[in-house]
């Protein structure tokens, strides 16, 4: 198995497993709609459920949930053929890639099993620096309820495109010069230099020189 490969495996399963630890402790402890009080105020714990998808999209059609099945279903393959196809040192996309899948996952055994999402992470505040922004993403003092599948895939995402933005322009290029065979070896381009940039050989020194005589001329000599 290929090294991103096993560190997506050894992310998504964990996040399936605590996924589904944490739903079926609440679907076992607190009935639907009840909730515990964790930080008054702000946060707490609200056994809820949704039939659709993020933000209950789909969640008032008859067919939405086998249209969830399938996309999720989708999702997850295409998760792991792409950590099949990362490079070795892309361990941080590998890692975003873990939990989005695990996160995927844990959803998608939900929507098979009961046709439906638990969850229970609430976080509100009726008066505050929040109460502004929830009321514009949802309408209210409370954000969308969660669960821990949920928090996998925004993490992943987050972690993803921070690895695709912090990414060097011009990478390929860098690889394909650095992995590149050359196109000589180093014996031929040693010999393909002019003799005088040649390096010397320990132990051999230059040879003597030479006078030579020119017969055409006497007295003259010639240096070699």
């Amino acid at each position: 198995m290929k090294r991103p490969l096993r560190i997506f495996v050894s992310l998504a399963i964990p996040v399936v497993v605590l996924d589904q630890l944490s739903k079926g402790w609440i679907r076992g402890n607190l009935a639907e709609r009840g909730h515990i009080d964790v930080v008054e105020g702000m946060f707490r714990i609200w056994h809820r459920t949704n039939t659709g998808g993020a933000w209950s999209i789909l969640g008032d059609q008859a067919w939405g949930m086998p249209v969830l099945i399938a996309v999720s279903t989708l999702a997850v393959a295409g998760m792991i053929w792409l950590a099949t196809q990362l490079r070795r040192e892309d361990i941080a996309s590998a890692v975003g890639l873990g939990f989005m899948g695990g996160g995927a996952l844990g959803n998608l055994v939900d929507r098979v099993r009961f046709r439906q999402v638990t969850d229970f992470l609430d976080v509100y505040q009726a008066e505050g620096p929040l109460a502004g922004l929830f009321e514009l993403v949802a309408g209210g003092p409370h954000f969308p309820t969660f669960n821990v599948a949920d928090m996998g895939i925004v993490c992943g995402g987050i972690l993803l495109a921070i690895t695709s933005f912090r990414r060097p322009v011009g990478t390929a290029e860098i690889e394909d010069d650095a992995t590149s065979e050359p196109d000589s070896s180093p014996e031929e381009s040693l010999l393909a230099q002019h003799p005088s940039q040649l390096p010397p050989v320990p132990g051999v020194g230059l040879p003597p020189r030479v006078d030579v005589v020119d017969s055409r001329q006497p007295g003259s000599r010639q240096r070699a």
